[in-house]
This record gives C-alpha cells, sequence and structure tokens, in this order.
C-alpha cells in the first residue's frame, strides 16, 4: 500500500467517496500506514463533514495544489 494518497472526491467511475468506502472495508493491518488528503475543488460544507467520517482521511486540500500544500503533505501534516 502507499503511505500517501491525493484523492478527488469527482472522479469518472468511482468517485472519491465510493474508493474511500472500499478502502474503509480492507483489513485495517493492510491500510494503517496510508494517509489519505482529499484534494478537490469543492468549498462544501457537507464534503468538509464527510471527510470526518473515514480515519485514513487527514486533511481536505483545496484545488489548487501550491509548492507548500505539498510539502505539507509530504510531511504528513507536520
Amino acid at each position: 500500500m502507499p503511505d500517501i494518497i491525493l484523492l478527488d472526491i469527482e472522479m469518472p467511475v468511482m468517485n472519491g467517496w465510493g474508493f474511500l468506502n472500499a478502502f474503509s472495508s480492507l483489513p485495517p493491518e493492510a491500510t494503517r500506514n496510508t494517509d489519505i488528503y482529499i484534494v478537490s475543488s469543492s468549498i462544501d460544507e457537507v464534503d468538509q463533514e464527510k471527510t470526518r467520517i473515514y480515519t485514513a482521511v487527514k486533511d481536505l486540500l483545496i484545488k489548487p495544489l501550491s509548492a507548500g500544500k505539498l510539502n505539507y503533505i509530504l510531511n504528513k501534516g507536520s
């Protein structure tokens, strides 16, 4: 499994919420070291609230990503 996943909410075939539901159904030992950052152009409060349901989601970042935001992600949010 990757250490970091950048996930867009709006994707063809399976949207970000579908991915998160599938990811959440994997065994915890397979996913415990994977951090997910939702990268979206959505500023909808509902989307922000939904991200809190998923423990693997570390943050919701609004597009466009800057170098500073990428450094934030690579340093695991610290």
